[in-house]
């Protein structure tokens, strides 16, 4: 984890480097600086997968996963929030949001939340 930081520091730190350069040095915008910048762009993204990834294993408990059935979980939801206007997916998007706000507050994490965002 501790090398995935740092590779995603770097690629942040490349990219800061190339904009200030374009706005203060001004400096060229061509195609190849642009490809340069959708690269890293691309990289920091791929790496902000893997670093979510890791954190969702750590952040979920084994026993957890071992009884709920991932695909029947995402198709209720997904069955339940697909008339955005019902009761139903207000209650359960007014639900989300709720605990989201109060485990920023604690500085938590839900594994409830962590499947949602698995389902989607």
């Amino acid at each position: 984890m501790q090398r995935l930081t740092r590779t995603v520091a770097s690629v942040e730190r490349k990219l800061s480097n190339l904009f200030k350069a374009i706005e203060k040095d001004g400096l060229r915008l061509d195609a190849h600086l642009k490809g340069r910048i959708a690269d890293l762009q691309d990289e920091r993204e791929k790496l902000a997968v893997r670093v979510a990834d890791l954190k969702i294993k750590v952040a979920v408990p084994k026993d957890l996963l071992a009884d709920v059935s991932l695909a029947a979980f995402s198709a209720s939801i997904r069955a339940a929030l697909s008339d955005r206007s019902s009761a139903t997916a207000k209650a359960i998007l007014r639900l989300f949001v709720d605990e989201d706000k109060d485990l920023q507050q604690r500085k938590a994490r839900s594994p409830v939340l962590i499947l949602v965002w698995l389902t989607f």
